[in-house]
């Protein structure tokens, strides 16, 4: 809703009668207004296999072509570790993850966080993120077909606003490197 009337979610978050009620009711109604199309910020415990049954359900019964996971750490998290620890659970998934992409054609897209560097600038100071950054286990750059790196200078007074967008693995076709950049407006909340 904050993005389609150019409201930064924030300020939406602190004064709702930015939208007036009457007009989110109709925006809500017309932006949801598809059978292919659901949010859902749940959280409870999932484990690879809930999550995959789910997914498959999606995919197969619902005909959803895209699914964002966000975020893969909070997936592990809220599972029992097996007895194998934390990476070979995030390596399960992920294999999980990749057979349910093959078997259904299915699209997902999962976040992942990034490792504390030992050493150089931090992530905030618009540290590139490397393949290898990607935090819990190998087999988060291993299994997936395409991996993007994004960063920003967050402590940069002029370019903090500023994403940098890098391909670091590409299995279609190969080509590696940064890509684009996107633009933060607080003034609307959107990336351009």
């Amino acid at each position: 809703l904050a993005i389609s009337q150019n409201i930064p979610i924030g300020e939406l978050l602190i004064n709702r009668d930015l939208i007036p009620s009457s007009e989110r009711k109709q925006l809500t109604d017309t932006l949801l207004n598809t059978e292919n199309l659901m949010f859902t910020n749940a959280q409870y415990e999932l484990n690879s296999t809930q999550l995959i049954n789910t997914l498959k359900y999606l995919a197969k019964a619902k005909k959803y072509d895209i699914i964002i996971l966000d975020h893969i750490s909070l997936v592990i998290s809220g599972t029992h570790l097996s007895k194998n620890g934390e990476r070979r659970d995030i390596d399960e998934l992920m294999h999980r993850l990749s057979a349910l992409v093959k078997q259904t054609g299915l699209i997902v897209v999962a976040a992942c966080h990034l490792s504390n560097p030992e050493k150089g600038k931090s992530w905030d100071e618009g540290r590139k993120v490397g393949m290898y950054d990607l935090k819990g286990s190998s087999g988060l750059a291993q299994k997936p077909d395409v991996i993007l790196g994004i960063s920003r200078n967050m402590k940069h007074p002029n370019d903090c606003d500023i994403l940098q967008i890098e391909v670091l693995k590409n299995r279609w076709f190969s080509k590696l490197g940064d890509v684009d950049r996107l633009i933060y407006y607080t003034t609307t909340g959107r990336l351009l």
